[in-house]
């Protein structure tokens, strides 16, 4: 629905505000200008609060993905040192997560090109 966000439903409450402040006539059902104005401000102090939510959730996956980095790195070089300690064809490489070197697919020939 276009135009059905935060921003316009505030400014429609706050065109109808102005519209009962003119009237001037109390409404049947509880249509006050007090409730309007608490519903008003309950709304923007949750998006308020959304918002602000928003920006820490935005930090918290940061700090997550650093630390996915960090250990993806730590990995990388652990097994690297492994192999470099024991050989790429060792059982230790492949107990470490590496593929041993005689365990690699062999490259097949290609076909000619005529």
């Amino acid at each position: 629905m276009a135009g059905s966000g935060v921003p316009n439903l505030i400014d429609r409450a706050m065109k109808l505000k102005e519209a009962l402040e003119e009237i001037g006539k109390p409404l049947p059902g509880g249509i006050t200008i007090e409730k309007l104005d608490k519903l008003i401000k309950e709304v923007e102090d949750r998006t308020a609060k959304a918002d602000s939510l928003k920006i820490e959730l935005r930090r918290v996956v940061n700090e997550k993905n650093l630390s996915c980095k960090s250990l993806r790195e730590f990995i990388a070089q652990a097994k690297l040192a492994v192999k470099v300690e024991f050989g790429a064809d060792s059982s230790e490489y492949e107990m470490a997560g590496g593929t041993r070197t005689s365990e690699r697919k062999k490259p097949g020939r290609r076909k000619k090109e005529n």
